[in-house]
């Protein structure tokens, strides 16, 4: 006599089906997830990797706008080293002054400030309305944000290029005259030094003027607002003070003292 299947057996079967392949597809939603992860880690590390794994000096863009410009400490380029004394300057890449004194010390103060003692900050701002202003700053972000170890060089290159510029247009009697390699050539000048510092493909992408212009409008708004805002360039301040109150700097080696000093 054939035997018939009992109702609550095959039930149960169906029942211990379904909550077997309930669990497969768990099982297989937690190894996607893993896989996924993993992936994702990799890329992060082959990013850091290419990009010369400067994750430890580089400072995200958030912190650039919160310091209205770029650090320099012992820490490296782009990293903070809070608490330690301030040496700020506040510079137009077309301003004479500014440029001056990059020239005679900026090479020296930004190497003062990688063996510490004492932090750098240097400020973009717009004083002087020239388009290589905005270039040059477009630049430096660039470099700050992809090749930290470049940024002294392409500092130094830049100051070079447009103090030149300056001296070579100025009046007979000294004063500002017509620049067209800051000016009407802005665009040329910065695409021939782009070439001539050999940046990685990575830095050259991100070069934005409109994004540089943007920094500089919030960044003149940010000086604006500081106790010692005085409206001109280059401004020069140490902890929060302004050097011309300080009365006994005379010459860029004085200065050069003062602003370095790890007390």
């Amino acid at each position: 006599m054939t035997q018939s299947t009992h109702p609550q057996t095959s039930k149960s079967r169906t029942v211990i089906i379904v909550a077997i392949a309930g669990l497969l597809v768990i099982v297989a939603a937690l190894l996607l997830g893993m896989m996924s992860a993993k992936n994702s880690a990799d890329k992060q590390a082959s990013n850091s990797k290419n990009s010369g794994d400067s994750s430890a000096t580089m400072v995200p863009v958030g912190d650039m706008a919160d310091d209205a410009g770029f650090v320099i400490s012992a820490k490296g380029v782009g990293a903070a080293d809070r608490g330690k004394p301030v040496s700020e300057i506040y510079l137009d890449f077309t301003c004479p002054g500014c440029m001056g004194l990059e020239v005679q010390i900026g090479e020296q103060l930004q190497a003062a400030a990688l063996k510490g003692g004492f932090q750098l900050v240097l400020h973009p701002i717009a004083t002087h309305n020239l388009p290589f202003n905005s270039r040059a700053a477009a630049l430096l972000i660039a470099v700050y944000q992809n090749e930290p170890d470049k940024f002294g060089e392409t500092m130094k290159t830049l100051a070079a290029f447009s103090y030149d510029a300056i001296e070579k247009g100025a009046n007979e009697d000294g004063s500002f005259g017509t620049t067209p390699p800051l000016d009407e050539n802005a665009d040329q000048s910065i695409q021939k030094l782009i070439e001539s510092l050999n940046l990685n493909e990575e830095t050259v992408k991100a070069y934005s003027v409109s994004d540089a212009e943007k920094y500089l409008q919030e960044w003149n708004q940010v000086w604006s607002k500081r106790p010692f805002f005085s409206g001109s360039s280059p401004q020069i301040v140490r902890d929060g003070r302004d050097v011309n109150e300080v009365g006994t700097i005379n010459d860029y080696n004085q200065l050069l003292e003062y602003l370095t000093a790890s007390n």
